[in-house]
């Protein structure tokens, strides 16, 4: 009987849903603006294994949004609305507790921390708000932020599921 080694690397699949709105957008009296998040977020995943329950984790999460506004302008009612798609790159270091080694099913406690970089695409076109051109700019929008979560990783054989909570 020799010793199964464990795989130093993972992939796998997040599926997610947003429990808030990941921006806030500042209108004026005249121009009120909206947003709507698309109710999913979706992403592959890459983890490095290290000793002691230790892993590093990058995502790509991608999500969707409309943006939407409605306003009066000389009399008349303006409404316009558009979507965005925004891509997450959440890289943190993990921390499973609890023992490894088994070899059926095990359920595993774990917190994540570390750094988020956002992009935001095609925001150039809130221009059609204020203009009514219908012309894009193309502007995309880069941010970074903190992430902290936890949950619990759900083995059963060769398959891991990890429900968890995330705070960008």
């Amino acid at each position: 009987v020799s010793p199964v080694m464990a795989q130093p690397f993972g992939a796998g699949f997040k599926i997610g849903v947003p429990l808030n709105d990941a921006f806030e957008l500042a209108g004026s009296q005249n121009l009120p603006i909206s947003l709507k998040n698309k109710s999913y977020i979706i992403a592959p995943q890459f983890e490095l294994r290290l000793p002691a329950g230790f892993a590093i984790e990058l995502d790509a999460l991608y999500t969707s949004f409309e943006i939407n506004s409605v306003g009066s302008v000389a009399s008349s009612l303006l409404g316009a609305s558009f979507d965005t798609d925004s891509w997450e790159f959440p890289l943190m270091l993990k921390k499973r507790f609890g023992a490894g080694d088994a070899v059926a099913v095990s359920a595993r406690p774990f917190i994540g921390a570390g750094a988020s970089f956002r992009r935001l695409g095609d925001i150039g076109e809130i221009g059609r708000f204020i203009t009514s051109t219908g012309a894009n700019t193309g502007s995309e929008k880069n941010s970074t932020g903190f992430v902290i979560g936890g949950g619990v990783e759900i083995r059963a054989l060769f398959i891991r599921i990890s429900p968890e909570v995330r705070f960008t």
